[in-house]
């Protein structure tokens, strides 16, 4: 009896394809949580961008939009983007895309 791979055949790119796309759309898909400071908030644009201490002297900057379901706290309570400003401490949960960074959760810390 002979087993025959295949290769190069229709199911063998199928399964490539599927694994490249899959792989693809979880791709960013990890969600980061980091503490810094708020150093702009554009309520208009719902964007938000916080500068997050790396080390002793680098900073990283986490700045983008916020996802439609974004979970924003401020004294405990349920907040809008409206009520955090410039110099805020706050933990910032996000994730990449393609397309830059996406804010999902935004909550002051205390200092």
């Amino acid at each position: 009896m002979k087993t025959r791979l295949l290769t190069g055949g229709p199911v063998t790119v199928l399964v490539m394809v599927l694994a490249v796309l899959t792989s693809y759309a979880f791709a960013g898909s990890e969600l980061y949580t980091m503490e810094g400071k708020i150093s702009a908030v554009e309520p208009e644009h719902d964007t938000v961008v916080v500068e997050v201490p790396v080390g002793k002297v680098k900073m990283f900057t986490v700045g983008g939009p916020l996802v439609a379901d974004a979970v924003l706290e401020k004294y405990g309570r349920s907040a809008d983007l409206e009520d955090f400003s410039s110099g805020d401490f706050v933990a910032v949960s996000w994730r990449s895309t393609p397309n830059g960074h996406v804010i999902e959760r935004l909550v002051e810390k205390p200092r």
